[in-house]
């Protein structure tokens, strides 16, 4: 059958992009990412990152909200996505700036409707967290007339692989025949966090002789897994009461609670005296510490988010089809404070602090229609997205609380052909400026540009349909 063909295919894609995913590295995140567990990912799928972040009090049939699980029950149709990102920007501090930029997978999934559009689940990968930084100083010491420079340099990350379940329940019937329910939504995730993190310090004494260099490694993996709850309530507030009416406003209110997590953690460290010839080879000479497999515990906090959004559908007299217009809102918190570690003994991250975000955002979509025979542009039938948010993030560094701000713009466009929308797959798109930190007290400013790209397929008519039994085998 064409079903089981399709599965093995499915399969294969999504092995080879978390093959992809585990090998490639960020190499040059920020300087930041060298506090706790790294940069920490939102979470954002491309039609949530051009909405300001915003997802966990908005119902789209058509894309996996990852940022809410109760919204699955709302899918209308299988769907598969996958999405990029890349950053550029420029990194200041009193003195001095230096430009950074990367670009990576960042993250797929597969979400299905189940039960007559009363349930839906949906599986993928998605990072947590990033390490990628390399700094350093030189300390020069007049009683020795040397100069000894000090380098440090972190690489690795965390990520989360996701299964996520949902269904809706009446809370109170229509009594007309548009099907316009109050409905509530319960959804659960099972999360599988794991990844490594790698730290490398050195000490060096270039030009001076008698004296070694020192090096010391550590490098330790984490793994375990995490439950998440949510909730959705999907309301009217006004109603269509005939065909002709095409002017009605839903609200929709919903929360999430993801439980902190103690990882399961395995450590190994190496440290050594080398020198290093003039070609820059390094020559070990005697080892001063080394031990492996050495167990212990990372304990991450748990955090709440709330949302909520209005959709208002209208369609102007001279309009063929309905218009949407939506506004949302979320905000975000958790404790990164009390993180702690448990290896050889207890230890905090006195760096780390409550993070407290909001996010807000609009869309508009000029046809709401799903699958039409007219002939139509791409623009005319695309979802619109602007967002903004603003907030303390986790890092507290010196006590002094790191903000920061973004603006985005979002875009999904249908896949047409022959200028007839056949299909619901689209090309999604998002691009954010975003500023954080201050040049004050020492510490340093960062402004990116961040760019998501991302494609959302749904197999689901004739013309891209995957799941499809043949008649005969």
């Amino acid at each position: 059958m064409r079903f089981s063909s399709t599965i093995t295919n499915v399969l294969f894609i999504l092995s080879a992009l978390v093959s992809s995913a585990l090998i490639a590295q960020d190499t040059n995140v920020s300087p930041y990412s060298r506090f706790g567990i790294g940069d920490l990912d939102p979470g954002n799928f491309v039609s949530n990152f051009g909405m300001g972040g915003t997802g966990v009090g908005i119902v789209d049939p058509l894309h996996v909200n990852p940022l809410n699980p109760a919204g699955l029950s709302f899918l209308s149709q299988p769907t598969f996505e996958v999405g990029l990102k890349g950053e550029w920007g420029t990194i200041t501090s009193a003195t001095e700036s230096v430009d950074r930029n990367l670009a990576r997978l960042n993250h797929f999934a597969v979400g299905f409707p189940m039960d007559k559009g009363r349930m839906g689940a949906a599986l993928g990968l998605a990072p947590l967290s990033t390490i990628g930084y390399t700094s350093f100083s030189n300390t020069y010491i007049p009683e020795l007339d040397i100069t000894q420079r000090s380098e440090y340099i972190g690489s690795g990350g965390l990520n989360r692989i996701f299964l996520n379940i949902a269904r809706n329940f009446t809370l109170a019937a229509d009594t007309s025949k548009y099907n316009q329910n109050t409905r509530l939504a319960l959804g659960g995730g099972l999360n599988f966090e794991f990844g490594s993190l790698s730290t490398e310090r050195n000490s060096i004494f270039p030009n001076s002789n008698g004296f070694v260099n020192t090096k010391i490694k550590d490098a330790t993996t984490f793994s375990d897994v995490n439950f998440q709850f949510s909730t959705l309530v999907r309301h009217y507030l006004d109603k269509k009461v005939s065909e002709e009416d095409s002017r009605f406003t839903i609200f929709n209110i919903g929360a999430t609670y993801d439980l902190g997590t103690a990882l399961n953690g395995n450590r190994s460290q190496e440290a050594y005296s080398y020198v290093e010839n003039a070609s820059g080879f390094e020559s070990a000479r005697d080892s001063i510490n080394v031990f492996s497999d050495q167990k212990g515990k990372l304990n991450l906090p748990a955090t709440i988010a709330i949302g909520a959004s209005v959709d208002f559908y209208f369609r102007p007299s001279e309009a063929k089809s309905s218009h949407k217009f939506s506004v949302a809102a979320d905000y975000r918190m958790a404790d990164w404070g009390s993180t702690t570690e448990v290896f050889d003994a207890e230890r905090g991250f006195p760096d780390l602090g409550k993070l407290a975000m909001l996010h807000t955002g609009i869309s508009y979509q000029p046809d709401v229609s799903l699958n039409t025979s007219r002939r139509v542009s791409s623009f005319s039938m695309a979802t619109y997205r602007l967002g903004y948010r603003t907030g303390n993030t986790h890092l507290a560094i010196d006590n002094q609380v790191l903000t920061e701000t973004g603006m985005s713009f979002g875009l999904s466009l249908p896949v047409l052909a022959g200028g007839i929308n056949r299909t619901n797959s689209q090309l999604d798109l998002g691009v954010e400026y975003s500023s954080r930190g201050s040049t004050d007290n020492g510490l340093l400013e960062e402004n990116f540009w961040r760019v998501m790209v991302g494609f959302s397929f749904h197999p689901y008519t004739r013309f891209d349909r995957w799941f499809q039994r043949r008649k005969y085998d």
